[in-house]
C-alpha cells in the first residue's frame, strides 16, 4: 500500500478542541497600528474568539494602548494585547476552537514597533515576533 500524500494527510478532519493560551504580557510601550479611516485597524479587535485580561473581558485595544498583537492569518484570529503598566505585568487569556483540519499555522504580531518599515528584524524572524504551529 502506498503512504499518503502530505496533502491527503492535510485533508482529514480532527475533532475541534477548545484551546486556552494563557500569555504573559510585560511590554509596556504601546505601538501604533496604521488605520484605516473611522475604523482604524482590523487588528486593534479581538477576533475568532474570547479575550480577557487579567480576569475582565477584552474585544478591541485602542490604538494609544496596543502593544503586540498574536494574529493566526489562516484562521482569521487576532487577539490584540494592551500595554502594561511601567514595570507591571498581566495575564492574557485567549480562547478559541481549533480548527477542524489538520497542518501548520504562522502567527505573527501586526504591530510595527520593530526598526525599518513595517519591521526588518524581529517582526520577520522566527521565534521572535512570528513562528509556526502544528494542529495535529
Amino acid at each position: 500500500m502506498l503512504a499518503r500524500s502530505r496533502a491527503e494527510q492535510d485533508a482529514r478532519p480532527c475533532r475541534r478542541h477548545t484551546i486556552v493560551l494563557r500569555i504573559k504580557e510585560y511590554d509596556d510601550m504601546a505601538t501604533a497600528l496604521p488605520t484605516m479611516g473611522m475604523m482604524g485597524s482590523m487588528f486593534n479587535r479581538v477576533r475568532v474568539g474570547t479575550e480577557a485580561v487579567d480576569g475582565r473581558p477584552l474585544t478591541s485595544v485602542s490604538n494609544t494602548q496596543i502593544s503586540p498583537t498574536l494574529a493566526l492569518p489562516r484562521l482569521g484570529i487576532n487577539v490584540p494585547l494592551p500595554r502594561v503598566p511601567y514595570g507591571g505585568v498581566t495575564t492574557v487569556v485567549f480562547t478559541f476552537k481549533a480548527p477542524t483540519r489538520p497542518g501548520t499555522c504562522v502567527w505573527q504580531c501586526e504591530t510595527p514597533c520593530d526598526s525599518g518599515p513595517w519591521g526588518k528584524g524581529a517582526m520577520v524572524t522566527d521565534g521572535r515576533m512570528r513562528g509556526r504551529f502544528a494542529v495535529t
